[in-house]
């Protein structure tokens, strides 16, 4: 009753898959085939979901399956901030059943708004985040792939980066702020050592490096793995 969705609902959509699993699949909201079947991505991009999950190499019995909204918002809206509020107390509790949860995907806008606070998925997408001392791995939802199908090969990269994470593979970053000139020397003479190194540069426009206006570069941000 904190929620007028749960009155225009047919059925509530509650989380699937195991509880036991190490990976937990975040959508936004049950869609018309969801409402009616109570059960989270039934429909089209469900269906997408389910073929990026099996080519990312997760196994299906190793992940759950929920979504932010328990019940249909009216004509598919996205739901807003006081149904997601309403809501997420719930998803949060059952995060906390997951005693083997290792990483939580979080499909799209709504669920990275809703949980981390934060906007801009497709910025976001594909890093691994920490909060509360869970780990979370933002991608687009499904759906923006059945849109788009030039997404679709990102989703499922960002999906086997959370199956590597899961199985131990790959772990959450340690990182390390450079931000005086004894930090940068030190971990110049570091990279001198290894044989390979990537570098992702952030500079002060959008179309090309603004050296004169920005010849620091602000600072480097970088993780020993």
């Amino acid at each position: 009753d904190l929620c007028k969705l749960c009155h225009s609902k047919k059925n509530y959509v509650l989380p699937i898959g195991n509880i036991n699993g190490k990976i937990l699949l975040v959508g936004e909201a049950p869609g018309a085939e969801e409402d009616i079947h109570g059960k989270p991505f039934q429909g089209p991009s469900g269906k997408l979901l389910y073929k990026a999950v099996l080519e990312s190499g997760i196994n299906t019995e190793d992940v759950a399956i929920t979504n932010v909204c328990m019940c249909r918002p009216p004509n598919n809206r996205t739901p807003s901030k006081e149904e997601m509020q309403t809501c997420v107390p719930y998803l949060m509790w059952f995060i906390n059943q997951m005693l083997n949860l290792k990483v939580i995907v979080l499909l799209g806008s709504t669920p990275l708004m809703a949980v981390l606070k934060l906007q801009r998925i497709m910025d976001k997408r594909g890093s691994f985040m920490n909060k509360d001392g869970r780990t979370f791995l933002p991608t687009m939802h499904p759906a923006a792939a059945l849109r788009n199908m030039n997404l679709y090969p990102l989703l499922v990269s960002d999906l086997r980066t959370a199956f590597l994470h899961a199985s131990g593979q790959i772990e959450y970053g340690s990182y390390k702020l450079i931000d005086t000139t004894d930090a940068a020397t030190r971990i110049l003479d570091r990279l001198e050592q290894v044989e390979e190194v990537a570098l992702d540069i952030e500079t002060g426009s959008e179309n090309e490096p603004d050296f004169q206006h920005d010849p620091i570069l602000g600072c480097l941000l970088y993780t020993s793995d």
